[in-house]
Order: structure tokens, then sequence, then C-alpha cells
């Protein structure tokens, strides 16, 4: 399968994958409760249709550069530098891919993550010089699911994404990694689009303990 935003050619994207094995399947060119295996830019992968629910698996998971530059998210987003981490846990922004690269912002608290005002033209420039597709924030003061999240990517075409399966993958290592998941072959439930009125609710799990793996899905 071969993705494309509005202005560029991308290795992998979740929700893509999603509606198209959603459509395969309501035209029956698929068959229910079946593997099937996909090949991408990011590698081949494999795709679980249970039930009319849809999970692909994720390319390897990477963790990348730390971003200790808080002026520059604070420039970029129009936010003070004090709203950046978590309240609870030592969260930092950091790169991190299970097929494309993407920032992890962590934002104390729903309101400021509500509150972002990107500049677009100048977070398209920043993407770009750390060779990044976009930022992808969110926050852990939520009760409902994980995390709720928005994600940005102006350098491909795409302000803002009501519905990301990467880059929620990517989230969900990056969460292993410090800690915050810690149980495998479990759903976990993210949250996204709500500020943009296009709610969407997004399912990880973390799978093959030895080597972890991440698995994004959820309906079409």
């Amino acid at each position: 399968m071969n993705f494309f935003t509005p202005t560029v050619q991308i290795e992998l994207c979740g929700h893509a994958t999603i509606a198209s094995f959603k459509a395969l399947l309501d035209s029956c060119a698929i068959e229910d409760n079946n593997t099937y295996f996909m090949n991408t830019l990011a590698g081949t992968l494999t795709v679980e249709v249970n039930q009319s629910f849809i999970m692909m698996e994720q390319a390897k998971p990477q963790l990348g550069k730390i971003f200790d530059d808080y002026d520059s998210f604070s420039n970029l987003f129009k936010i003070v530098k004090s709203q950046i981490g978590d309240i609870n846990v030592n969260l930092v922004p950091q790169a991190a891919s299970t097929g494309l690269w993407d920032i992890m912002l962590p934002i104390k608290t729903k309101d400021d993550l509500y509150a972002l005002n990107p500049d677009f033209k100048a977070l398209a420039e920043y993407t770009k010089i750390n060779k990044v597709g976009g930022v992808y924030a969110f926050t852990l003061d939520t009760k409902e699911g994980i995390a709720e999240r928005r994600n940005f990517c102006p350098i491909h075409g795409i302000d803002e994404e009501a519905a990301t399966g990467t880059s929620n993958g990517a989230l969900t290592y990056y969460l292993f990694h410090n800690h915050i998941l810690n149980k495998f072959d479990q759903e976990y439930s993210f949250l996204q689009g709500q500020s943009m009125g296009r709610p969407s609710n997004i399912i990880t799990k973390l799978i093959n303990k030895n080597n972890p793996r991440v698995m994004v899905g959820g309906q079409a």
C-alpha cells in the first residue's frame, strides 16, 4: 500500500489502513476474522481483522532526540514553558517513531492542550530542520482513556489531524519507555480530535515482550 498526504508520500498511515481494510471487508474482497500482510515503505506489516475491528502492526518502535529547547515550543505554540511536561511524572519532549518520526510533546493539563495555538508556518520550518513529520501534543490529564492529544503536521500539508495511528503507536512506546504503560496484550484507548469537533477513539496494544512492537487500530 502507498500513502499520501495532500503534499507528499509517507511511509505509513494508520487511519488510512483502517479505512482501506474496512472498505475491503465491506466489498467482500477480504474475509472477517483473518490476518493479512501489507507491504509498505515502512516494511511488511500484519493487519488483523476481527469482527470488523481492525488492528495493524506498526514498524519497529524507536526513540530519538530529546528536545529541551522549551523556548522554541513556547514560541511555536504560544504557551508558557511551565505548561510543558506532566504534573505527576517526569516527561520531556522527545522524538519517537513506529513508522514516522514525530516529537512527543507532553502538556500538563487538558485546558493547556486545548489552548495550543500553533504558528503553522514556523512549525513547518521547525519540523523540517529537525527531520520529523510533526509535533504530537498530549496530556495525561483525562478521565477517559490513557491520554488526549492533538497532532500538528503542517510540513505535510496537515495543520491538525483528527486521527493519527502512527503517532499514537509512537506515543504508546514513549509511555512504555517512561513506565506509564507496562502491560502487554492489553488494549489502551487514546482520544484525538475532540478539540476539532471530530472525536476519534484509537486503540493501541503492546505485543511481544521480548522485542516490543505496537499495534494500532479501531473501527471505521
